[in-house]
């Protein structure tokens, strides 16, 4: 459910983010019109969103799955403390989870950083008075 969530808060912020960004975007951008979230973006971000859920949810089930996990989870057990094994997969997922969040931050700095650039492009001829238009050839 929480994975759902965050996907479904990912699309409503997306969606914001997409309106924000035709609301600021200059006039004589092409195609500004068709920028929007298609049912295809929707349906992979749900569906994203449910597998890892659902793997990342597995895997406290697999780690405390094992017999004798009643003491430990009592407190009256020695080694109540990580293990190195432990300690190393928590670790791991630390490392992991700032590496991703790391390449997120520096990939959307880059497409901000474009998109601010699309602002100041000189397109080689003057746009005002231009007529454009869009031919389709059919596939036979």
């Amino acid at each position: 459910m929480l994975g759902l969530f965050g996907g479904t808060l990912g699309l409503g912020i997306a969606y914001a983010a997409i309106r924000l960004l035709v609301a600021i975007a200059p006039a004589n951008l092409p195609r500004l019109n068709d920028i929007s979230i298609d049912p295809v973006v929707v349906l992979f971000t749900l569906v994203t969103a449910l597998i890892t859920g659902v793997v990342f949810g597995m895997i406290p089930i697999i780690r405390y799955s094992r017999p004798g996990i009643a003491p430990v989870l009592r407190g009256g057990n020695r080694r109540s403390s990580q293990t190195r094994r432990q300690y190393r997969t928590n670790s791991a997922l630390v490392v992991v989870q700032v590496a991703l969040a790391l390449v997120l931050l520096v990939g959307s700095g880059l497409m901000i950083r474009t998109f601010q650039m699309l602002h100041h492009v000189d397109p080689g001829f003057d746009p005002k008075g231009a007529l454009t238009m869009r031919i389709t050839i059919p596939g036979e």
